[in-house]
C-alpha cells in the first residue's frame, strides 16, 4: 500500500514538473522567481526545489537560466539583433550576468567539443589542412537548441 501511495506521489510530481517546465518555456522572457513558478506547480518552493532536481537534475532557476541561454544562442545564430537586445529579449535584465552565464556555459560546451574531437592534419604540396573527425553527434545536428532542452523530460511520455 505505502509504494502504491508512492507511485501516486511520483506521477503527480512529474505532473506538476512538466507544468513547471511549460510555464518557462512560454514565459521564459519574463522575470520569474522561485515562488513564482512554486505557485504554478502548486508546492512548497523547497519541495519543488528538490523535486525539480530529482527529475532534471537542475534546480528551477538554474534551468530557466540554461533555457534562456539557449534561447539567446539561437538568436544570436538567426537574427541581427544585438547581444542586449537579445540579452533582455531573453529575460536577462543584467547584461554582465548574461555574459557570465553565457560564457561559462557556452565554454564549457566548446571544451567538451575540443575533448571529444579529433583533428587529422593532411599536408599538401601547398598548403595544411585539418579535418575534424569524431565530433559529437549531437553538435552536428541541425536541429534548433531549444528542441534539444531536456528532451526526454518535457516531449516524451516519462511524465
Amino acid at each position: 500500500r505505502l509504494a502504491a501511495a508512492r507511485g501516486l506521489g511520483d506521477v503527480y510530481k512529474r505532473q506538476q514538473i512538466k507544468r513547471v517546465l511549460s510555464k518557462i518555456k512560454n514565459d521564459y522572457s519574463q522575470p520569474l522567481t522561485l515562488s513564482e513558478l512554486a505557485e504554478t506547480a502548486r508546492l512548497n518552493p523547497q519541495y519543488l526545489c528538490r523535486a525539480f532536481r530529482q527529475v532534471t537534475g537542475k534546480t528551477p532557476i538554474d534551468y530557466l537560466n540554461y533555457y534562456r541561454i539557449e534561447c539567446a544562442a539561437e538568436k544570436l545564430c538567426y537574427t541581427n539583433l544585438s547581444v542586449t537586445e537579445i540579452a533582455l529579449s531573453c529575460g536577462f535584465n543584467d547584461l554582465s550576468y548574461f555574459n557570465r552565464l553565457f560564457n561559462g556555459t557556452k565554454m564549457h560546451r566548446r571544451a567538451h567539443l575540443e575533448r571529444d574531437t579529433t583533428a587529422l592534419k593532411i599536408e599538401n604540396a601547398s598548403r595544411t589542412q585539418y579535418l575534424l573527425i569524431g565530433s559529437p553527434k549531437s553538435e552536428r545536428k541541425k536541429s534548433h537548441a531549444v528542441d534539444r532542452i531536456l528532451p526526454h523530460i518535457y516531449n516524451a511520455n516519462i511524465l
